[in-house]
């Protein structure tokens, strides 16, 4: 049982929208967002965890299905832990560089 849960934990941080976002540039979340065929032209450094899950979820449809989405929703709940622990760096971050600018990047 320990150790589906250790390939589940694994499996999540590996799509963590918090390890996506913090500590890279526009270029490389608006990247990966317009694969995703996201919508989204602009997100805040602080909870970006949060706001990338966001961002793919407000994208051109797809044939998921539910355990994605609620794969998602799982990974936000994750991502909102994270982001807060990193809260001081991201402050930091949002003053100095301010949003993710990601409409050069959406088609």
């Amino acid at each position: 049982m320990f150790k589906v849960f250790t390939i589940m934990f694994a499996l999540m941080l590996i799509g963590c929208g918090t390890a996506s976002t913090v500590g890279r540039d526009n270029h490389t979340v608006g990247s990966a967002l317009t694969r995703g065929g996201s919508y989204c032209e602009s997100m805040p450094r602080m909870y970006s965890g949060v706001a990338y899950n966001v961002c793919k979820m407000n994208s051109k449809p797809k044939n998921f299905g539910t355990i994605i989405l609620a794969c998602t929703v799982v990974d936000s709940m994750f991502s909102a832990v994270l982001d807060t622990t990193v809260l001081p760096y991201t402050i930091f971050s949002q003053r100095k560089y301010g949003n993710f600018e990601l409409r050069e990047h959406i088609r």
